[in-house]
């Protein structure tokens, strides 16, 4: 414990402990922040361009058609995606902190 706190001293340069180690948390909490904010950005922006939209617009109008047959299982996996999705764009827009439409 007694060379943690020695070694804290010697990386502080003068700097009181509470602020040495304040300094470390802010740095890495807003550099992480900025990263992660801009991987989460690129996450939705690639899920906008994903066509998954169209993709299950298409399995609709497949169903509705009956060349997709429609079993209860076939339904409910297609209503889990379509939560799924919904889930996904409104946890990375509340990341991003933007207002969903």
């Amino acid at each position: 414990m007694e060379t943690e706190h020695r070694a804290l001293q010697r990386r502080a340069n003068g700097l009181s402990l509470s602020a040495y180690i304040r300094a470390c948390l802010f740095a890495q909490t807003r550099t992480s922040l900025r990263d992660n904010k801009k991987i989460l950005a690129q996450i939705l922006a690639k899920l906008g361009q994903s066509n998954i939209a169209n993709h299950l617009r298409e399995l609709t109008n497949l169903a509705r058609s009956g060349a997709l047959p429609l079993t209860p299982e076939t339904t409910a996996k297609l209503e889990q995606a379509c939560q799924d999705i919904a889930e996904i764009k409104s946890r990375l827009m509340n990341a991003l902190r933007i207002k969903e439409d």
